[in-house]
């Protein structure tokens, strides 16, 4: 079987992580990161907005795409954004891999102004004006109170506090500014289908990216986007790569 993470579904390692046997002293502490956006969901129904959507019908068929990829994976940790729309993704995944992800409430996303009962036409009217503010104007939230500072310092805490006390890894001292990390108790598949906000901020934070709050823009990802995320040795350290970015080729031409 291939020890080696091409980026790409089709060939996803199937390495056996429950045993060290075979592996390099550097494979045996190899943590895989895959971040991976939600399926589309129905912002909508019937026309009007709701606080916590769940899925179009068209996110229902990228999730099930989503576990159809995993299927065969060897997932040994699985986390989950609490809201509907991700716990909906992530629900045929569990199914065939038999486990249950573990819900981490600081991976959901800002919060957006109440939506509930607003039509369609009025919704894409307020993300029209959103998107059109001055740059200092773009820290403050959609609901207009939250703040992408705050949410830059929530995930940034949440991720480090995760590697830490379940892989052990933390961030060296002497190097924060290069985003270098102790090495971690390994090997490990990790799985975490959040919110863009929460993904593109994990992959600037661990590769030693500046954030700003319109970095979403820059670093577009589709529904179902998979973006995965390894540790590689460095300088006596370990760094983690970025070896794809909104690969969405496990959903198929015909929805993507």
């Amino acid at each position: 079987m291939s020890r080696r993470w091409t980026g790409r579904t089709q060939a996803w390692s199937t390495q056996d992580f429950s045993t060290n046997d075979g592996w390099s002293k550097d494979e045996r502490t190899v943590l895989i990161l895959d971040l991976v956006q939600l399926a589309e969901p129905d912002w909508a129904p019937y026309g009007v907005g709701v606080a916590d959507p769940s899925l179009s019908e068209l996110g229902q068929a990228h999730a099930e795409r989503l576990g159809q990829a995993y299927a065969e994976h060897r997932v040994t940790r699985f986390y989950v954004s609490p809201l509907a729309r991700a716990c909906e993704t992530v629900a045929p995944v569990a199914e065939r891999l038999g486990q249950e992800p573990k819900v981490l409430d600081w991976t959901r996303e800002l919060d957006r102004p109440p939506m509930t009962g607003t039509s369609w036409s009025e919704i894409e009217s307020f993300f029209r004006r959103y998107r059109a503010r001055p740059l200092e104007g773009w820290w403050r939230g959609p609901d207009g109170e939250g703040n992408y500072r705050a949410l830059f310092s929530r995930v940034e805490s949440g991720v480090d506090g995760l590697l830490a006390e379940t892989f052990n890894t933390r961030p060296v001292a002497d190097m924060c500014d290069n985003r270098l990390y102790s090495e971690p108790d390994g090997p490990a598949h990790i799985l975490m289908v959040s919110h863009i906000g929460t993904i593109v901020t994990i992959l600037c934070h661990l590769v030693g990216l500046t954030l700003f709050p319109w970095i979403y823009e820059k670093m577009s990802l589709g529904y179902g986007g998979l973006c995965p995320i390894r540790t590689v040795p460095l300088a006596g350290h370990w760094a983690w790569s970025l070896t794809s970015f909104n690969d969405r080729m496990h959903l198929g031409n015909d929805i993507l």
